[in-house]
């Protein structure tokens, strides 16, 4: 690191606003590509680099502890603050899933006459007799792939492709249905996507 960068970086920690906003400018993009590489989103990767230097503002004493080169400071803390969100969204997804595997597999929809319930068990009756049987064996008999396959004297992997294939179906037809509280049978569809 020269002089002039020890100098500006001093002159950060102690409070000095105009200097902070001069590396903000210059390294913002450049801090956004790198959270836009590793999160796969470029919203997400605005939000992060944002986040950061209003962290890096509040703790501006930080800057005091910066024994290298800025960029390479700078690049390592959005990595870390990247890295961080994703692993937030993941537990997020975990405990979403964590909660759906603990309910009834209709039960936040199951209401009984609920308009809801009757299209969903509408759009599964648009399902092959085969998907149907290996929705009805998999979500509501609770077998896995390698149950299922040995039951219907099936590959362990053409259950799984059947499955995918049904939950795809069942979305497409949820996402052509303009109808807004169905917001919730989507969530089911896609993280029962995820779970295979």
């Amino acid at each position: 690191m020269n002089e002039v960068e020890k100098n500006l970086i001093r002159r950060i920690a102690t409070g000095s606003k105009a200097d902070f906003e001069s590396v903000y400018k210059e390294y913002f993009s450049t801090l956004m590509r790198v959270a836009s590489r590793i999160t796969g989103n470029e919203n997400d990767a605005y939000d992060i680099t944002q986040d950061l230097f209003q962290h890096l503002w509040r703790n501006r004493d930080l800057f005091g502890q910066v024994d290298t080169d800025l960029k390479a400071w700078l690049k390592v803390s959005i990595k870390y603050a990247s890295i961080k969100h994703l692993a937030k969204d993941t537990r997020a997804r975990e405990m979403i899933k964590e909660y759906m595997q603990q309910q009834d597999t209709f039960s936040f929809i199951d209401m009984e006459g609920d308009s809801n319930t009757a299209m969903l068990y509408d759009a599964i009756n648009q399902l092959s007799p085969r998907q149907q049987e290996i929705i009805r064996l998999h979500k509501l008999e609770e077998m896995s792939h390698a149950d299922i396959a040995n039951k219907l004297n099936i590959s362990e992997k053409t259950a799984r492709n059947t499955i995918v294939n049904a939950y795809s179906k069942l979305k497409h037809i949820f996402k052509s249905n303009d109808t807004l509280h169905l917001w919730g049978i989507i969530l089911w569809v896609t993280l029962n996507i995820m779970e295979l």
